[in-house]
């Protein structure tokens, strides 16, 4: 205690609470997780797992959709009184769409999100969100193509159909949240096209496009964000991250950011700057982490064609599909070992995979 109190900086600093962050915070923030953001975002926000940073994401989207609703004006006194008693206007009847198969957390907001097992989510007291089906794509891809379009393309028809009763039901889509590949849904990947016009119905309604990559980032996919084998037009709304990062968060785009933040009325809006520990912020710097896994995937000298076979711990053979640059990464077919008998060396298995 002594020590704090002599220390008072390290008294004063609470970045939990968004005050009197370290000086070096910005340059903490710039040289990891900036230096590795999506595409087309320069902003972050740190946090302390991949729940709440789901949770704080959905509160930027919210906030931004009832800004653009108020046309940049303060919140009227009406809006701030009923806030407090959990009725609109000041607590709004907004909703959130998911997906069937879904998983984005435990807390009471990501697990609303969340449709994967019921163990999850019985007992617990949900608001009424809708959420629409995921694609289910057949494979090979090559030799289902037609039938993966017909499904990519059923299934945004779906999400339209669910924005427009959410709103002829008096509580419109802020936000639309999707995993890139549903990951304890079942490895369930959505192709480039279907995520391309997901995010055209988005900006055609006004809403909020999240990515919640929380399992998939940080370069399993062979890019850095499984999201960038979609090559969207525009960056997504926002990007939430955790899980092989070391640390929470997410990115998001200058639209997001909530013009109170500073000023007016600071408390009102810092619950969504929290920041979490600082203590991961210099390793990945020093070992280089986030830059070497960044580093784009290249083929092995015993697979020029960069077509890669993962051979899976079990019965299965899982083939990776990296035909071209501008394609995407999707497992495309599995079939059962019957070519090899026993567990591969470890030296074996590698030679199979890209270099990193």
């Amino acid at each position: 205690m002594l020590f704090c109190f002599l220390r008072q900086a390290a008294f004063a600093n609470r970045p939990a609470l968004g005050m009197y962050p370290p000086s070096e915070f910005a340059q903490i923030l710039s040289e990891t997780l900036l230096s590795v953001a999506p595409r087309g975002i320069n902003q972050v926000q740190t946090m302390a797992c991949g729940a709440c940073s789901v949770e704080h994401a959905l509160k930027g989207a919210f906030m931004a959709y009832r800004r653009r609703e108020r046309g940049g004006s303060p919140p009227t006194q009406e809006e701030i009184e009923t806030s407090l008693l959990n009725t609109p206007p000041g607590c709004p009847k907004l909703s959130v769409l998911s997906f069937k198969n879904a998983f984005h957390g435990r807390t009471m907001g990501a697990l609303a999100l969340s449709h994967t097992k019921w163990v999850h989510k019985l007992d617990f007291p949900s608001p009424c969100w809708p959420f629409a089906t995921f694609p289910s794509l057949k494979y090979p891809l090559e030799e289902f193509a037609d039938e993966n379009n017909a499904e990519d393309a059923r299934c945004l028809a779906e999400v339209q159909d669910k924005i427009a009763s959410a709103k002829r039901a008096g509580q419109p889509v802020a936000c639309v949240a999707t995993e890139p590949m549903q990951c304890e849904g079942g490895d369930r990947y959505g192709s480039p096209n279907f995520f391309q016009g997901l995010q055209d119905i988005c900006q055609e309604n006004g809403i909020a496009l999240l990515l919640d990559e929380v399992q998939t980032g940080a370069g399993a996919s062979g890019k850095f964000w499984l999201h960038e084998h979609f090559y969207l037009r525009d960056p997504p709304n926002l990007v939430t991250f955790a899980k092989k990062m070391l640390t929470g968060g997410f990115y998001y785009t200058p639209d997001m950011r909530p013009s109170e933040a500073i000023g007016k009325a600071p408390g009102q809006r810092l619950p969504w700057f929290p920041s979490s520990s600082l203590e991961q912020g210099p390793m990945p710097t020093e070992e280089n982490l986030l830059r070497r896994t960044a580093q784009p995937v290249s083929p092995t000298k015993t697979s020029p064609d960069r077509d890669h076979r993962i051979y899976g711990r079990h019965r299965y053979i899982y083939e990776l599909h990296l035909a071209s640059p501008d394609q995407s990464t999707l497992y495309v077919e599995s079939r059962p070992k019957k070519s090899f008998s026993g567990q591969l060396d470890r030296n074996e298995r590698t030679k199979y995979l890209p270099n990193y």
